[in-house]
C-alpha cells in the first residue's frame, strides 16, 4: 500500500490535507513502465468512498492469468510424454495484390503429466489462472540446480530465485536449502525411504566380519596391532631401565654413604663395647 499526500487550495485557504491510497496492480502483471492502483481517498478523517472493502483476498480469483510454471521430470511428480509436433497458422497479406499468403509452423510440444501435475491444475481451477508447462535449457544436466562456487545457480532454483517462473513442479523436498531460494508449500507427503539389499544364498556368517575388507586391509589392521604392541613392550622396558639406573645412582652417590657412616657411629655410640674385666 501506498500513502502519498495531496494538498488541495480552495478559496486562498488550505483544506484538510488529502491522502492517496494506492496499491500493485496484482494479479495483473508489471509489464515496461508501473503504474499503481488508487484505491481510495482520506481526508478530514474519514474516506471519500463509504464500504470499500481494501484488503480483499485477491488469489481467489486470477482472472485467467497465464503462469509459468517451470518442470523436471521425476517420478512419480512430473513425467513426460514424446513430444508432439504443434502446427501454426500464420496469414500475411500482400501489398501488391493484397491476396492473402498462408504458411504455417511447426514446433514440438512436450506433454507433461504426473501428481503434482494434478495437484497444480486443481489449485488453477479454484484460483482461475492459465498454465505454461517448461524446462530449463540445461534441465537434463543441472536437474534442480546447485549454487556455485561464483554465487551462480543453475537449473531450476534459477528460474525461480529470478521470477522467471510462478510455480516449480519437480518433486522438491521442503529442506533449508530450497527455502534459501524460493517459498514451499505445507507439505503434501511423507515419505520413509529405505533400501533392499538380496538375501544370501548361503550360510556365511562367520565370514562377515571378514567381507568388508580385503587383504590389504586386514594386512594393514594385522601390522597396526603388532606395531603398537612393539612399541608399548618398548615403553615398558624403557620406563623400567631407567627406574633401576636412577636408584643404583643414588645409592652410589656421596651422600648416600655419608648418611650411612652417620648411621653405624650412631649405632656404635648407642651401642658401647664393654671392657674385659
Amino acid at each position: 500500500m501506498f500513502v502519498k499526500p495531496v494538498v488541495a487550495v480552495m478559496n486562498d485557504t488550505e483544506s484538510p490535507t488529502v491522502y492517496e491510497l494506492s496499491t500493485v496492480p496484482f494479479p495483473i502483471p508489471i509489464k515496461g513502465v508501473f503504474f499503481s492502483k488508487i484505491i481510495d481517498f482520506w481526508q478530514g478523517e474519514k474516506f471519500r468512498t463509504i464500504n470499500n472493502t481494501f484488503f480483499y483476498d485477491k488469489t481467489n480469483d486470477l482472472g485467467s492469468q497465464r503462469m509459468r510454471v517451470v518442470v523436471l521430470e521425476h517420478t512419480p511428480a512430473v513425467f513426460k510424454s514424446a513430444p508432439s509436433v504443434e502446427a501454426t497458422w500464420n496469414t500475411r497479406l500482400s501489398e501488391a495484390n493484397l491476396s492473402a499468403q498462408i504458411s504455417t509452423q511447426t514446433h514440438r510440444v512436450n506433454f507433461y503429466y504426473g501428481l503434482e501435475i494434478e495437484l497444480l491444475k486443481a489449485i488453477s481451477k479454484a484460483m482461475h489462472f492459465q498454465m505454461d508447462f517448461y524446462e530449463t535449457a540445461d534441465a537434463e544436466i543441472e536437474r534442480w540446480g546447485t549454487l556455485r562456487d561464483n554465487e551462480t545457480l543453475t537449473g531450476l532454483l534459477k528460474e525461480m530465485h529470478e521470477g522467471r517462473a510462478d510455480f516449480a513442479v519437480a518433486d522438491l523436498h521442503h529442506t533449508e536449502y530450497n527455502l534459501g531460494f524460493m517459498d514451499l508449500t505445507i507439505p503434501y507427503n511423507t515419505e520413509c525411504l529405505t533400501f533392499l539389499t538380496p538375501e544370501a544364498l548361503s550360510d556365511n556368517s562367520w565370514k562377515t566380519l571378514i567381507l568388508p575388507f580385503n587383504g590389504e586391509m586386514w594386512a594393514g589392521v594385522l601390522l597396526s596391532l603388532l606395531s603398537v604392541g612393539f612399541v608399548f613392550y618398548a615403553f615398558s622396558n624403557t620406563a623400567k631401565s631407567i627406574a633401576t639406573s636412577e636408584h643404583w645412582s643414588k645409592e652410589d652417590s656421596p651422600e648416600s654413604g655419608y648418611q650411612m657412616q652417620l648411621s653405624d657411629f650412631s649405632q656404635t655410640s648407642s651401642n658401647p663395647r664393654k671392657k674385659p674385666s
